[in-house]
This record gives structure tokens, C-alpha cells and sequence, in this order.
């Protein structure tokens, strides 16, 4: 039996027409090649599409009000130095430890005082004791006739060396007091500023805080 084909694509169609069957009856589909399948229809890519932020409050304009409204100028935020002035426990904290400083100094102060004074009296007596002893060396050598004498000068040498060395030992004794004074000075008030300088930042923490900076 025959197949005709389509007229209009040319291909095989699975019904009979013509001579082939002169009746022109149906006799149902004829076995053939399955149809070609059609190319998908394209499509065009979609735009990609910017997401969507949900559940995020708006910042407030700057120097906006509750009501909306666009204030003339923008809000002043306080300085450091307001926040100190106004943070009551940083100007206790300030003032003890400013007291604390000047106390020590004038304490200090009389201290080095004190061993000046000190020093000055026994340099003093030193003194006196030297004059008095370079007396009695010379009237000794003197009323033996032997003052020019080498044995005179060794022991004048002697006595001078002597008095020179308690004289250091008194020198050396007040530079050592002033170097460990100051050193202790310079170490209390380095306490001082750290104490200082963390009280400042517990105000500036505090200050922040109650303003939700």
C-alpha cells in the first residue's frame, strides 16, 4: 500500500490518498518514521532583578525632627571637654587625684628640704673640724722644728686627703638623695597620668553610652 506525502512539507503521512485507494476510504494510520520534533520556542534571558531589602529602618535625615520637619542646622554633638565638665564622678576622680599630686610635691619638697639642711650643718661642722685639726698638725710639727720637713708635708698631705674624702662622701650622699628623690617624683606622677588618663576614658565610655554614640 502507498504512501502519499504531504503536499506542503513533503514528507510521509500516515493516511492513503489517490490511486492507491480509489475508494478514498480511512483505513487508519500506516506505520512510518515518527514525526520530527519541534526546536523549543527561545526565550530571553530575564533582567536580573535587584533584591529587596525588608525589615531595615531608615537612618533619620540629618538635623530632621521627630515630626519630619528639617531643622535650620544639623544637631551639635558635644566635645570631649563638655562631656568631662558634666560627668560629676570624673571631676571627683580629677580633683583627688590633683591633690594627691600636690600633696606629694610639697611632701617631697619638705623632704629635700630636710636633707639640705642636713648637709649643710655637717658641711659646715667639716669645716670647722678641718680648720681645727690643720692647726693642731702644724703647732705639732712646729714645736718639734721639724714644719719644714718632709715628714710634715707627708702628713699634711694625709690630713688634706682625709677632709677631701669626707667632703665627697657628703657631696656624693645629697646627688645621690636628689637623683632617687626625683626618680621616685617622676615615677608617682607617671602613676598619676595613667590614673588620670583612664578616669578620662571611663567618662568618655560612660558619656557615650548614655547617648547611644
Amino acid at each position: 500500500m502507498a504512501k502519499a506525502k504531504d503536499k506542503s512539507y513533503g514528507t510521509p503521512t500516515p493516511f492513503i490518498f489517490g490511486d492507491a485507494n480509489p475508494n478514498k476510504q480511512f483505513v487508519g494510520p500506516v506505520a512510518g518514521p515518527p514525526p520530527a520534533a519541534s526546536a523549543p520556542p527561545k526565550s530571553t534571558p530575564a533582567s536580573p532583578t535587584t533584591p529587596t531589602v525588608v525589615n531595615r529602618k531608615p537612618s533619620p535625615t540629618v538635623g530632621s525632627s521627630a515630626t519630619g520637619t528639617i531643622s535650620p542646622t544639623a544637631p551639635m554633638q558635644p566635645n570631649v571637654d563638655e562631656w568631662l565638665a558634666n560627668d560629676v564622678a570624673y571631676k571627683t576622680q580629677s580633683d583627688q587625684l590633683a591633690k594627691a599630686w600636690a600633696d606629694y610635691q610639697a611632701q617631697s619638697k619638705q623632704t629635700e628640704n630636710q636633707y639640705r639642711t642636713d648637709y649643710t650643718s655637717k658641711q659646715s661642722e667639716l669645716g670647722k673640724t678641718r680648720e681645727l685639726a690643720g692647726q693642731e698638725l702644724e703647732s705639732d710639727y712646729a714645736s718639734r722644728g721639724m714644719l719644714g720637713s718632709g715628714l710634715y708635708a707627708k702628713a699634711y698631705t694625709d690630713y688634706s686627703t682625709d677632709y677631701d674624702n669626707r667632703q665627697k662622701q657628703l657631696d656624693t650622699g645629697l646627688s645621690d638623695f636628689l637623683a632617687n628623690l626625683l626618680a621616685q617624683t617622676n615615677n608617682y606622677k607617671s602613676e598619676q597620668d595613667i590614673a588620670a588618663e583612664k578616669a578620662k576614658q571611663d567618662a568618655i565610655a560612660r558619656r557615650a553610652a548614655s547617648m547611644g554614640v
